[in-house]
């Protein structure tokens, strides 16, 4: 039994079978004294030899437990890690996957207090993009005149239409999400071949630094110097 703060309370069962095998434990540690010292006792071969069982029998009631206990501690463990490694490989999976409309979830919310013929409308996605995806979705060079101000908040794009415009608005939205997922992968390619770039002119200037410190040290003058020598 297992309380909230994970401390482990043992059972009636538990408690009355380490109270047995303790007792028995003692009559037979006190038995046994009594033989050596050759105490005279009716029947204490008796009492000894059924002291010595029960404690054995007791030994392996305990061993029992504790191996069925810890076989169970380790089936929970490996269910926990088998639980996190699918859930690791399902949040890459997610990652992986490009965002994109999800038209089921469309909410159309109540009409708008000031532009009264427009319905606020909710337009869920597959997951929440990042900050740069959003940049790239609000910077796309791409104008739909009939779509109203947007906004992603949340997982969701925010935004209004008319009730005749709802699904022609959804449509805008999705070939939008498709186009910014375009843009943002040719954004992770740019920033990818910009760090390699940076990588590389670093590793250069630190070998170009060493191979300097390594001629300084081993006495050999600098090769600028030489080639500005007459």
């Amino acid at each position: 039994m297992t309380t909230a703060n994970g401390r482990r309370v043992k059972s009636l069962w538990e408690t009355f079978r380490d109270v047995v095998a303790v007792l028995s434990g003692l009559v037979f540690l006190a038995g046994f004294l009594a033989y050596i010292a050759n105490t005279v006792f009716a029947y204490l071969d008796y009492i000894i030899i059924c002291a010595m069982a029960i404690f054995l029998v007791s030994l392996a009631f305990m061993g029992g437990a504790r191996l069925r206990r810890r076989r169970k501690e380790t089936a929970l463990e490996e269910t926990g890690k088998k639980a996190q490694e699918e859930a690791k490989m399902a949040r890459e999976v997610l990652e992986k996957t490009p965002v994109s409309v999800v038209r089921q979830g469309v909410t159309i919310g109540e009409r708008d207090r000031i532009a009264t013929g427009l319905r606020h409308m909710v337009i869920p996605l597959n997951k929440p993009p990042r900050d740069d995806w959003i940049h790239c979705f609000d910077n796309l060079p791409v104008v739909y005149t009939f779509l109203q101000e947007t906004r992603i908040r949340r997982g969701s794009i925010e935004t209004m239409a008319s009730e005749g415009m709802v699904t022609q608005t959804v449509d805008a939205l999705a070939d939008l999400v498709q186009r910014t997922n375009i843009e943002y992968d040719k954004y992770l390619q740019e920033t990818a071949d910009r760090l390699r770039a940076e990588t590389a002119r670093t590793e250069a200037e630190k070998r170009r630094v060493r191979d300097l410190e390594s001629r300084a040290r081993d006495g050999e003058p600098d090769a600028d110097k030489q080639q500005g020598e007459p």
